[in-house]
């Protein structure tokens, strides 16, 4: 095999695989992106209901007190309409409003509720994405198209200009 062969077989590896590496995250990446937001949409959503589910739970009890009990139905009255009970004397209390734990579904239990395809691929490509914050520009929308030009123009040039790959070029000279 003569040198100029050897360096044009390097050549046409070097531009493709060049390519390939540009062309594969601006095809995957993006998807994956918006598969992780329909992840979290699909966690907040499941928050959602579980907070629902309780807020109802806890309305169909509020409904059979006010149905079944008469010193419930009192205390309500006192506390919301400001009903005196004759003889009682009041003493307000200022409370301070302490922030509200979301009675859904704890953190834990809903990421377990949501069913991820392949986590150790999305653990890789998020800590990638940390470490390396300028990989984003495989997926913005302003550079992914050049990059998928140049990516894809090496690869079509790769094959046009070196003739294809090293074995297909040695039986066609044989």
């Amino acid at each position: 095999m003569s040198p100029a062969s050897r360096s044009a077989d390097v050549m046409y590896w070097l531009m493709l695989l060049l390519g390939g590496a540009v062309l594969a995250p601006c095809l995957i990446l993006p998807a994956w992106l918006e598969y992780r937001a329909s992840l979290d949409l699909k966690t907040l959503r499941l928050r959602e209901v579980a907070r629902h589910q309780a807020e109802i739970v806890q309305l169909r009890q509020q409904r059979e007190h006010l149905e079944t009990d008469d010193a419930y139905v009192l205390r309500l009255a006192r506390k919301d309409l400001n009903v005196d009970t004759p003889g009682v004397e009041r003493i307000h209390v200022d409370t301070t409003d302490a922030p509200e734990d979301d009675p859904g579904l704890p953190a834990s239990a809903a990421a377990d509720a949501v069913d991820e395809l392949a986590p150790e691929v999305s653990d890789l490509v998020e800590r990638v994405l940390v470490r390396y914050p300028l990989a984003r520009m495989f997926a913005h929308p302003a550079t992914r198209p050049p990059l998928m030009i140049i990516g894809g123009g090496l690869i079509v040039s790769a094959i046009v200009l070196l003739g294809g790959p090293p074995a297909a070029r040695g039986a066609e000279q044989g």
